[in-house]
């Protein structure tokens, strides 16, 4: 889902065979590199996006169950009373 963002079509392919008006210079000089680095980037943005989240989620529920130790007493306490499915 976060990738569905990035139009592959229009960045890369449909403006591989395009000039640009002024200088006639290719908007997509070296279309193999652009590949590599366009691969790359959304590869490592998104790990690192949900790397970032997921750091955010627990650092947040830390400060919580420390702001509030008798709730986290008793949602321990409550998960300890459930049965276990073996499966």
């Amino acid at each position: 889902m976060m990738v569905g963002e990035f139009d592959y079509t229009n960045i890369l392919v449909d403006s591989e065979s395009k000039r640009n008006n002024i200088t006639g210079a290719p908007l997509v000089p070296f279309p193999e590199v652009s590949y590599v680095v366009f691969y790359l980037f959304v590869l490592i943005i998104s790990v690192a996006l949900m790397n970032l989240l997921v750091s955010f989620v627990v650092t947040l529920s830390n400060l919580f169950f420390n702001s509030f130790p008798t709730l986290k007493v008793k949602i321990t306490c409550s998960n300890a009373s459930r049965p276990v499915l073996a499966v």
